[in-house]
């Protein structure tokens, strides 16, 4: 997947941030239908999640195979995951 920076632009300003209004949610960021949860588990710590919703992400936004490619980064470790 390759978007333009035009593109990537207009999805990032488009992304909206959801919180946490019961005990059933988590706060999330919204992003070309994409749902990326951060919150704080009194035992786990810091937890991360990502759900994908096939019918709400566009296709520009897949891969050939149909997927999203997913890459994160922790403090000036860039890349220390990467799907």
């Amino acid at each position: 997947m390759q978007i333009s920076q035009r593109l990537a632009d207009e999805f990032n300003r488009a992304a909206r941030f959801l919180p946490q209004v019961d005990g059933n949610t988590k706060p999330c960021v919204e992003i070309g239908g994409m749902y990326v949860f951060l919150y704080l588990h009194p035992v786990e710590g810091l937890c991360f999640s990502v759900d994908r919703v096939p019918s709400e992400i566009p296709e520009v936004l897949r891969s050939e195979d149909g997927t999203v490619p997913v890459r994160i980064d922790i403090d000036d470790e860039q890349h220390v995951f990467t799907v």
